[in-house]
């Protein structure tokens, strides 16, 4: 938080854009390697300004900042030992996950047809008795599946391809196109082609 000091209280500081444009680059100036997912915020009150730069725990660890890593030890921080560093490697290599199972960033259960999962895949995906019984929502359903992340609140990539109103909107080339071609080989002209696209499911 930018704009309060240590107990609370506001600062008065008035924040501008060229203020809110410097603290949002911080996350691509180069500095910070992976690239942190952050959001920057500003707030007004009658005492003044607030800014809040939000920046959420890593996945793929050790981070580097200017070339370093950097952990922190009780209450201050120091440079990884090559130990330390070696060990949030391995956390990293834990973290990792298939495509399709990583979060759809920027994506929302909005733009998933809800009613084809109900209706489709649900009643085939879980038995009849333990579905009647389930009282969770469809987020926490579909995250017990696979295809909805909880802590980002987005639905998966493999959600996204499956059940998507509108895939290629997230995921660039998400459709199947056929091709057929005169003669024996792809340097003849195109005689048919055709674009499947859409969610996987309606388009099977």
């Amino acid at each position: 938080m930018i704009g309060a000091h240590d107990n609370g209280e506001l600062s008065g500081l008035k924040v501008d854009d060229t203020l809110l444009l410097k603290i949002a680059n911080i996350r691509t100036d180069g500095n910070i390697l992976p690239q942190p997912l952050m959001t920057v915020e500003k707030f007004t009150f009658e005492g003044g300004d607030l800014l809040v730069a939000e920046v959420q725990p890593s996945e793929f660890p050790p981070v580097r900042y200017r070339g370093r890593v950097w952990v922190r030890v009780g209450p201050r921080k120091s440079p990884a030992s090559e130990m330390e560093e070696k060990i949030l490697t391995e956390r990293r290599l834990s973290n990792v996950r298939t495509y399709d199972a990583k979060p759809c960033l920027g994506a929302s259960l909005k733009e998933l047809d809800v009613s084809l999962i109900k209706k489709e895949f649900l009643p085939k995906a879980v038995t009849e008795d333990i579905l009647a019984e389930d009282k969770r929502s469809i987020e926490e359903q579909l995250a017990s599946l696979g295809f909805f992340d909880l802590r980002y609140n987005c639905p998966t990539v493999g959600a996204i391809v499956l059940f998507g109103t509108n895939p290629e909107r997230y995921v660039h080339g998400s459709y199947v196109q056929y091709v057929r071609f005169k003669g024996l080989d792809r340097s003849g002209d195109i005689i048919h082609e055709f674009k499947f696209d859409g969610n996987l499911c309606k388009s099977t």
